[in-house]
């Protein structure tokens, strides 16, 4: 089960690799272009409100749940995780991501918006806010998704930590994912490369929790523990 899956890159990867994969997200423009692209009969799409939407109806039980860049957007991550594993076969794996709110890249957003408050929309802010901006040179079949989602929660490792505890994840395993990568002026002056953005994802490895851009995790849950 691909939970939030927005335009589908993670599902169609996993079905590429032969997995039957059930793609669930809220947002319909993002459903309509993965249904574009996929070619697969062994993945599914669902139009499906985590809030709204009934979990009973779900087309198919699954023994993987996979919530990518998804649980900071919710307003109860853990009590929807709980629901989604109460709906899957035993045992389930879990595997996820998570950005550090705490992180240098946060850091550097949350400057740019000091300074936007005490600036207003001067020349001299947005010259400013310009050079802090880590510009994407995307178009739409390279985001994630095509829905406007912002982060409700600002994760920490502690946060992290105790949400996994409450759903009994067992066999953990967590990886930092960088230390610098997105992080702007730095980004655009030092990890411009790929080499460069291979060496801070190894360095990061070495740091402590707390200091990672964000996290990898897995873990096994079971139904109602």
């Amino acid at each position: 089960l691909d939970v939030a899956c927005g335009v589908g890159k993670n599902s169609l990867a996993f079905a590429h690799c032969g997995y039957h994969v059930l793609a669930i997200d809220n947002g319909k423009e993002s459903i309509d272009y993965l249904n574009r692209e996929n070619k697969f009969t062994n993945l599914e799409t669902e139009l499906f409100d985590l809030y709204k939407s009934d979990f009973d109806t779900l087309t198919r039980r699954y023994n993987v749940i996979v919530v990518a860049a998804i649980l900071e957007h919710l307003e109860d991550p853990s009590g929807i995780l709980a629901r989604l594993i109460d709906r899957a076969d035993e045992p389930c794996l879990i595997l996820g991501d998570l950005p550090n709110g705490y992180g240098a890249a946060e850091w550097v957003h949350w400057l740019r918006k000091k300074i936007r408050r005490s600036w207003g929309e001067s020349g001299s802010y947005q010259k400013l806010s310009d050079s802090l901006r880590y510009k994407h040179n995307y178009d739409e079949t390279d985001s994630v998704t095509l829905t406007d989602t912002p982060h409700v929660h600002d994760f920490s490792w502690l946060m992290l930590r105790d949400l996994m505890k409450e759903n009994r994840m067992e066999s953990i395993r967590i990886r930092n994912v960088d230390f610098l990568i997105g992080t702007p002026v730095i980004q655009k002056l030092l990890l411009s490369t790929r080499v460069a953005q291979r060496v801070d994802v190894a360095f990061a490895q070495w740091l402590p929790r707390w200091m990672a851009n964000g996290w990898f995790f897995s873990g096994v849950c079971r139904s109602g523990s």
